[in-house]
């Protein structure tokens, strides 16, 4: 049995603070989505995700990729912290009120591109606020990741979503599918509000800079910065294109049933990757200049991001078509295969995940820009071509060939530049879990009765046996009951 080392203690930790929030507030999403569904349907759907996409893209444009920059920066053991916060605020400020230019200037453009019209015009007007809004949150939500602040990101989070359950209900059920704006605008200011909040319990002492000093933080955040939003930019154009794509063959229907098909895909796993990643980033930039460090943190992040995102990806396997009806309605059913092979590539994706942050601690930008300027080319390319073909089935299958091109791709170029290798306790993982996915795709698509849910439910029993002994080599599981009985009743003495 491995022993258990602070490594694999640090990433298990990072995550499991925000485990239970994060619990509640897919519950919170889960109630929210039906309810949005019954009271907007899928066009409404479909004009959400539209007019969501267009901030994105205009964003991606504007906003720099502050968060990742700045988390990089502020994390550097030399970092001057005051200072940099101090411009970090500026730059918010600035690159904010751009995008809202940005947006009012072309409003009539971005609606006639994503509706065909310029009927959305002062919709998307009303919501270039929340451009500013959205970088103001993202700045303290920065400060709060590179002090490693976790509990307060993941209760931020969770106030947020319960905040915006009863903002977004009422709405909807007085103004129906008009309701879509307000609660944009409103969800971005609870959120930002909510960061403030736990910002302020910081009380940092942010300092001056002479002008000098000035530009020298503003060149460090703003150039890896403007190399992260180029990419943000080519992911943002390839999100908007799909869309407008599935819009102009299959109508507003077809971008709502691909909108809920890819949220569900992304969504609840990037809970987990959002968990990881908190502390992932801040401690792969403070090791590395040591090679072996940062080899060891990034395969130790691999492995149990591998563990903890698998037995999610059999379930929703298993589950996809209850699910969906569920979460949605009946109607939703043609995404089944799209979320199954979806979800199936997010193992793959875990994987260069951990990888690719090789690049951004390094601060390698012109790497990492031309890595991910064809990765997004060619999953562009995949998604256009599997819904031209094969629909909804097809953009599932997209992914996975998408993904792992990407896998192979910042592999080779992390392993020839920086020495990367990966160990043979995750290609041992990937094999296992690879195959047992396979199964289940397999079993999923091609059995129609209640025996596949008998083989499938018995798989998927064995994949969380496979995990629970898996990070119980690694970290020990048997011992946290008892830590977290020492914890309660240490808090019941206070």
């Amino acid at each position: 049995m491995r022993s258990e080392n602070n490594s694999y203690k640090q990433i298990v930790k990072a995550t499991s603070i925000f485990g239970g929030v994060q619990f509640f507030q897919i519950v919170v999403q889960i109630i929210q989505t039906k309810l949005i569904v019954i009271l907007i349907g899928p066009i409404g759907i479909g004009i959400y995700d539209l007019l969501n996409s267009t901030i994105q893209l205009v964003n991606s444009f504007t906003n720099f990729s502050l968060r990742t920059s700045a988390v990089k920066t502020i994390s550097q053991p030399d970092s001057n912290v005051g200072q940099v916060i101090f411009v970090l605020k500026r730059i918010v400020w600035g690159t904010g009120i751009l995008g809202i230019l940005v947006m009012i200037i072309f409003s009539d453009i971005l609606s006639l591109w994503s509706f065909g019209s310029t009927d959305y015009r002062l919709s998307i007007i009303w919501i270039s606020i929340t451009l500013l809004i959205t970088q103001i949150s993202t700045a303290q939500i920065a400060i709060l990741q590179a002090f490693r602040k976790y509990k307060m990101i993941a209760q931020s989070a969770l106030s947020g979503s319960i905040i915006g359950l009863f903002i977004s209900i009422p709405i909807y059920f007085y103004f129906k599918i008009d309701g879509v704006v307000p609660v944009i605008i409103l969800s971005s200011i609870s959120s930002m509000l909510r960061s403030w909040y736990y910002v302020k319990k910081l009380s940092i002492i942010e300092f001056k800079p002479t002008r000098q000093e000035f530009f020298v933080h503003f060149k460090e955040i703003i150039s890896l910065g403007i190399v992260l939003s180029l990419s943000g930019i080519l992911v943002n154009i390839s999100n908007y294109g799909i869309r407008l794509y599935i819009s102009d063959i299959g109508g507003l229907e077809s971008v709502g049933l691909y909108a809920s098909g890819y949220f569900l895909i992304t969504k609840y796993v990037n809970l987990i990757f959002q968990a990881m990643g908190a502390d992932f980033l801040p401690r792969l930039s403070a090791s590395i200049k040591c090679t072996d460090l940062y080899n060891k943190i990034v395969n130790d992040q691999i492995e149990i991001s591998m563990l903890l995102i698998f037995p999610l990806i059999c379930f929703f396997i298993v589950f996809s078509d209850i699910i969906i009806v569920l979460l949605y309605s009946d109607q939703f059913l043609p995404i089944v295969s799209m979320v199954n092979f979806g979800m199936a590539s997010m193992l793959v994706k875990a994987i260069s995940w951990s990888i690719v942050f090789i690049l951004v601690a390094k601060g390698e930008t012109k790497v990492f820009s031309i890595n991910e300027f064809f990765t997004i080319i060619h999953m562009f390319l995949f998604s256009l071509i599997g819904f031209k073909y094969f629909r909804f089935v097809g953009v599932g299958f997209s992914m996975i060939i998408g993904y792992s091109l990407y896998f192979i791709q910042v592999y080779i170029i992390t392993k020839k530049m920086y020495g990367f290798k990966l160990n043979h306790t995750i290609l041992k993982l990937l094999t296992i879990q690879f195959t047992i996915v396979s199964i289940l795709l397999v079993i999923s698509s091609l059995i129609v009765s209640n025996i596949k849910f008998l083989f499938c439910t018995i798989i998927l029993i064995y994949s969380l046996y496979f995990t629970f002994r898996e990070l119980n080599r690694r970290i020990d599981l048997k011992k946290i009951p008892k830590k977290l009985k020492i914890l309660i009743n240490k808090k019941s003495k206070q």
